[in-house]
Order: C-alpha cells, then structure tokens, then sequence
C-alpha cells in the first residue's frame, strides 16, 4: 500500500460530504430547463477534513479539525487508483477545531 505525505507546505485535505436534505435550496428561476440538468452550484469557500500536512507547514491542526478553503486551489493528484485533493496552507482561511482537542 502506498502513503501519501504532502510537501512544499501543502495540506492534504478529504471534502466535508453533506446531505442533500442539509443543504437549502434558495434559487428560483422562471427560465425553463430540462428536467435532466443539474446545475453545479460551486460556493468560493468550502469545508474539509484536514487528513496530514507537509511538515514545513505552520498551521496548528490536527485530524478531524476542519479547514475552510478557497475552492478554486483545491489541486487533485491521482496517484495509481487513488484520488488525494491538496491546498497550499496560504489558501486556508479558517480552522474549526474538533471539540476534543486538548487546550494548550
């Protein structure tokens, strides 16, 4: 089995999944569309998981705390069968911490 370790201070990162039911629909529209099209709503900021990190980086986290990032550098790499999504740390602009992190 292969690891991956990101370098050059990128962060590994997993997509926070979210039910369809969680997500509110607000758009409405009075063009007419085909019942098959699905419009890709792609927000500027999303939430991920943060997996591991380069050890140059400095962000102070751990698994299980959360990132908010910037979307559009969010960089896939397919390694053999096994698609990892990467940032750079710049491009990280908020931490949410897991509940169970110890306080220093």
């Amino acid at each position: 089995m292969m690891i991956f370790e990101p370098v050059n201070r990128f962060i590994s990162i997993e997509e926070v999944e979210f039910e369809e039911d969680e997500i509110e629909d607000n758009a409405s529209s009075n063009i007419l569309l085909p019942e098959e099209y699905q419009e890709e709503v792609r927000e500027l900021y999303g939430l991920y998981y943060f997996l591991c990190s380069a050890k140059d980086c400095s962000l102070d986290v751990r698994e299980g705390d959360m990132l908010i990032v910037d979307n559009s550098m969010v960089q896939r790499v397919k390694v053999g069968e096994v698609e990892h999504l990467i940032v750079l740390e710049n491009y990280v602009v908020g931490v949410i911490y897991n509940d169970e992190k110890e306080k220093e």
